[in-house]
């Protein structure tokens, strides 16, 4: 930034600017300010009145040493003043007004200079004027003092009656004294009262300062033509793609009062990131400046330099979080950031149902309020995707009417609606991802992963399930890719956040090599291994640590806490979803030899006992069904088979028990399994300690499979879903949805019915429920 200079001329016709006076007395007026703190500092510790239980010798002696210290202290208040004497003797030519300010402080200065001693109690008011000379030599100051000249006018007035306080101090005390009264009461009083005003004139100087700083900022505005900027050829400045009113208002109020915020700790930057948008505040679309090379001088400035601006400045900077910007920003303790993708889902698509219904309002009479909502859905909180959805709409081209291309778009018919942004994902693709055969490769099996995962994860889940890749595949940190995405995906920035496409579309073009070209990604091939081996190496006996079976699981305080504490993400992604991944490719040994560890050992069980604590047992025999039928007709892998179809009988009998109070999978339901099944003659084993049924326990898995509890008054109507895999039954006061495999009642039971319920059904699709009360 360039110094400032304001320049005056002095009697003897020479020109002397305020910078150079105040380069040459830079270290004086420095110096004076240090010096100032340290008397502050040995001022705490001065005792000026010596305790009275001493003695009277060492009374004499301490007095004599607090004033010496005194003396000392008074030194450095008084250097402020010295360093103003001989600053303002070299400034001339200035308003009559502020000169007349000047030369009262000089007259009030050297009539304090002039006094050989002076009494402790006043040792606070010299304090606030030596900081008031300090504070009026700063270059900042002194360079605007006749724009301050009444302010500075009434500083002196003020300084001045100080000065004649201090002067006359003696003669006042003795007054007092001989009036009576209390001389402390009344020298604190009149020093709280100088020294108040003192701190409310400098502070009109301050105010004074910003003041000009915006008027000189609105002088640049009213000045400033933008018809005249060279551009680059093909860029210019768009007015159309300005926020529309009404449009991005919680974030628009967020930055007005970070502008307006006064306390000293508010950041003076402010970077506003997310994908490509038309934000048009200071430093808009940084991102777009050019390489990496170009923004390193201005990110330096931004990350360093800007934090020793005063605390009235602000600076807005806006950018797609590409990594040199990230690096440099998203640490720094002076630079406040805000994301666009953390604005509410509410306010995101109520902004762009605004913004459609703008820009398609002359097309009321074809595209209605319900298009413009099914429009603001689609967009998927992504303004771009919106902009362009309007600009295809509104094309006409002969044989097509405006109807027929709103249709198209919204169901998504190819070559209309989904290649929306396919340019401008190709675009950044190419400029981000390098074509090398390496980082192509790695390319295809990071994004694999988010694309393919049936759950969005965090970078640390992608992470810890890469490392279970097959060894072929390449298991390097997915952060080398999702640095350079993040103006493609969600959640880069925030490594607790799941990483997820910014917009269905994406997805769409990466699965279409068509469209992607290069960039297109195939089917799901490493998921099933990479499950099965965090299975492998996860699971544990009382993962969460149970400290008794005596409750139910809602009745565990902080159960949710100790889950989110011992299950990681990947492990819950595994349990969960480990048969759908298997499911989409073909039998291989490999992944066999996983179910073979898995269920030949007590690892089973406790797999059981996440789903238990995860509140999804009930999808455990939909798991298993998946794993029979793909590992069906392997001869090498029959006991595995049994074992499995034992499980999903297991499961069967003793999911509510599992699912009421997890411990007691291996309390109740081990102990109580047939004494024939596999389960009883490989697992149980391994469990010496748990309860042994001597009388009683069934030699195979009854006939009966379930036992449906639940309805407390008379069941008048039960009814299967088409699939076979619910179950509804209705009594007289409420209807139950049951789990058919398991017999685990789905959602709370529907109440408040106004009459019995005489029968129930499901539609033909299974989608629907009916009921005849």
């Amino acid at each position: 930034m360039a110094r400032r200079s304001t320049t005056a001329s002095t009697t003897a016709g020479k020109n002397v600017s305020v910078s150079e006076v105040t380069q040459e007395t830079t270290s004086d007026h420095h110096s004076a300010g240090a010096v100032l703190q340290e008397a502050n500092r040995e001022l705490s510790n001065v005792e000026l009145i010596p305790g009275s239980a001493q003695a009277p010798v060492n009374v004499i002696n301490d007095a004599k040493l607090a004033m010496t210290q005194v003396d000392a202290i008074n030194e450095a208040y008084l250097l402020p003043l010295h360093t103003f004497n001989s600053v303002v003797n070299n400034i001339a030519n200035i308003h009559p007004y502020a000169q007349i300010a000047l030369s009262v402080l000089t007259t009030a200065s050297q009539l304090i200079l002039s006094q050989a001693t002076l009494d402790a109690s006043v040792q606070d008011l010299l304090c606030k004027i030596g900081k008031t000379y300090h504070f009026i030599i700063e270059e900042d100051i002194l360079s605007k003092v006749n724009a301050m000249k009444d302010t500075l006018a009434q500083l002196a007035q003020t300084v001045q009656e100080c000065a004649q306080f201090i002067v006359k101090y003696s003669e006042t005390k003795s007054f007092w004294i001989r009036l009576g009264k209390n001389i402390a009461s009344q020298t604190g009083s009149i020093i709280a009262n100088y020294n108040a005003a003192l701190d409310e004139l400098m502070q009109q100087c301050r105010n004074q300062e910003l003041r000009d700083i915006h008027t000189t900022t609105h002088r640049i505005r009213e000045d400033l033509d933008l018809d005249g900027m060279p551009y680059v050829s093909g860029v210019g400045l768009n007015t159309a793609k300005k926020c529309l009113d009404g449009t991005r208002t919680e974030v628009l109020n967020e930055i007005v009062d970070w502008i307006n915020d006064p306390s000293p700790p508010a950041a003076r930057i402010f970077w506003l990131h997310g994908q490509a948008g038309n934000i048009v505040v200071i430093i808009d679309a940084l991102d777009e400046s050019g390489p990496e090379a170009t923004r390193e001088d201005i990110l330096q400035i931004i990350a360093v330099q800007a934090a020793e601006l005063p605390t009235s400045f602000r600076i807005l900077v806006t950018s797609r979080p590409l990594p040199d910007i990230y690096d440099a920003l998203h640490a720094v303790e002076h630079v406040r950031t805000k994301s666009l993708g953390t604005a509410s889902v509410t306010s995101t698509e109520s902004d762009i149902r605004l913004f459609i219904s703008n820009k398609l309002s002359n097309l009321h009479s074809v595209i209605c309020d319900e298009d413009v909502d099914e429009l603001a859905r689609k967009a998927e909180g992504l303004f771009e995707w919106a902009r362009l959805a309007c600009e295809f709409i509104k094309v006409r081209k002969a044989g097509v009417t405006v109807r027929e291309r709103f249709d198209g778009l919204v169901s998504c018919r190819p070559g209309q609606g989904e290649p929306l942004l396919d340019g401008i994902y190709k675009v950044i693709l190419g400029e981000v991802i390098d074509k090398s055969p390496g980082a192509l490769r790695r390319f295809h099996t990071v994004m694999r992963q988010v694309l393919f995962t049936l759950e969005p994860l965090t970078v640390s889940s992608l992470n810890a399930m890469r490392h279970g890749f097959c060894k072929e595949r390449d298991p390097s940190d997915v952060g080398v890719v999702f640095e350079v995405m993040a103006s493609l995906l969600t959640g880069v920035a925030d490594r607790s956040a799941p990483i997820r496409p910014l917009h269905t579309s994406f997805y769409d073009f990466l699965t279409d090599h068509s469209r992607s070209g290069d960039f297109f990604i195939d089917k799901d091939k490493d998921l099933a291994a990479a499950s099965l081996r965090v299975l492998h190496k996860d699971l544990r006996f009382n993962i969460c640590r149970l400290e008794t079976s005596y409750l139910r699981n809602s009745e565990v305080r902080n159960l949710d806490e100790m889950v989110t504490k011992s299950i990681s993400l990947h492990l819950s992604y595994a349990c969960r979803f480990w048969a759908n991944h298997l499911h989409k490719v073909e039998f291989d040994s490999l992944l066999a030899e996983f179910l073979r560890a898995m269920f030949e050992s007590e690892r089973v069980l406790f797999w059981l006992e996440v789903l238990g604590l995860l509140s999804c047992v009930g999808g455990a025999y939909s798991i298993l069904a998946s794993a029979e039928q793909w590992l069906e007709g392997e001869m090498k892998y029959d006991t595995t088979l049994a074992m499995i179809r034992d499980v999903m009988k297991f499961v069967r009998h003793f999911a509510k028990v599992i699912n009421e109070s997890t411990p007691h999978l291996y309390l109740s339901a081990l102990p109580f399994t047939p004494s024939n099944s596999v389960i009883a003659q490989q697992l149980t084993p391994k469990f010496p300690n748990i309860a042994q049924v001597a009388v009683g326990c069934h030699e195979d898995w009854p006939s009966i499979q379930h036992v449906l509890q639940g309805h407390t008054t008379s069941i008048n109507s039960v009814a299967f879903s088409p699939d076979g895999k619910f179950i509804v039954s209705g009594a007289d006061d409420d209807i139950r949805l049951w789990d058919a495999e398991t017999g685990v009642q789905l959602r709370k039971p529907f109440r408040g019915l106004t009459d019995w319920v005489l029968s129930v059904a499901f539609s033909s699709d299974g989608n629907t429920l009916f009921l005849l009360t």
